[in-house]
């Protein structure tokens, strides 16, 4: 029997959602920091907000699989929950699009992750995210 079953634990614990303006401030929040960990939790909260996914999906963003299609930067992740052993084609695979937000910069996808590229050098293509503290962090 679960927690939430027996009365041990609230029914709405884990489920509330984040509202928008309270993602927008922890954004701004995100951006304006000068420290280290800011320029990984931002892209990675804004990642999974506007990509809809969730934490463990993030981490596993690889740097090759960005590319471009026309004026949206496009994802495409190997593994997800309909097919956990990532062996969908690739031709097959949905991209996941991005677009600028140059309204409300702290919530752009675009900007927080040509930022976290510029800071944070040395990527080649390997994960987005190295290490398991960022799972461990944002999850």
């Amino acid at each position: 029997m679960s927690m939430q079953l027996s009365g041990l634990r609230d029914v709405f614990e884990g489920k509330s959602a984040l509202e928008f303006r309270m993602f927008k401030k922890m954004c701004y929040v995100l951006m304006t920091l000068i420290a280290a960990s800011s320029l990984f939790m931002s892209p990675y909260l804004i990642l999974a907000w506007n990509l809809l996914s969730r934490s463990n999906n993030i981490k596993s963003i690889h740097c090759k699989h960005f590319d471009w299609s026309e004026d949206a930067m496009t994802i495409i992740f190997c593994r997800h929950k309909g097919d956990t052993t990532g062996e969908t084609a690739k031709e097959k695979r949905d991209a996941k699009h991005l677009y600028t937000n140059p309204l409300m910069p702290e919530i752009c996808p675009v900007l927080a992750c040509a930022i976290y590229f510029a800071c944070v050098p040395g990527h080649n293509g390997g994960p987005m995210f190295p290490g398991h503290s960022s799972f461990v962090c944002m999850s």
